[in-house]
């Protein structure tokens, strides 16, 4: 399907869903989407939906967009509940179809770069060492000790 019908699928999809607001991310919004690639959404829904209710709704929304984009390679992600790292890369790399309500989008932007700043010192720690092991050639290795154990010979 071409990438402009999608994107106006998905934004009625939406629009039709009452839904906030609607990314498409991944290779699709970089613009290098092949036969194989699959279609990564990401969805904000309304604030008055109660948290216990987002995977049915995520299993509904991934049937539904199955039937409308005709393709099982669908990948949905509900934003209000997704890690932070993921609603960073969304915000800033992804690519906004359709909003309902800008101002609970700019306040689940707004927080999602909280989240990402006060996690960024951790993921900069675990890049460090990942760099470490890679440059020591230890990555994948299991280590021959373990604290407090004895060392063998």
């Amino acid at each position: 399907m071409e990438l402009s019908r999608l994107e106006e699928r998905l934004a009625q999809y939406a629009q039709e869903h009452k839904l906030t607001a609607l990314y498409l991310f991944g290779s699709a919004a970089q613009g290098t989407l092949t036969p194989v690639s699959d279609l990564d959404i990401a969805v904000l829904l309304p604030e008055d939906v109660p948290p216990n209710e987002y995977f049915d709704r995520r299993l509904q929304m991934t049937l539904d967009l199955m039937q409308l984009l005709h393709t099982d390679e669908i990948d949905l992600v509900i934003l209000n509940h997704a890690p932070p790292l993921l609603k960073h890369q969304v915000v800033t790399k992804g690519k906004l179809l359709y909003c309902r309500d800008g101002s609970a989008l700019k306040r689940f932007e707004l927080r999602a770069f909280a989240e990402y700043l006060d996690f960024k010192p951790i993921l900069d720690m675990q890049f460090e060492y990942l760099k470490n092991r890679l440059k020591e050639g230890t990555f994948g290795v299991r280590p021959r000790y373990r604290a407090g154990a004895p060392e063998e010979a």
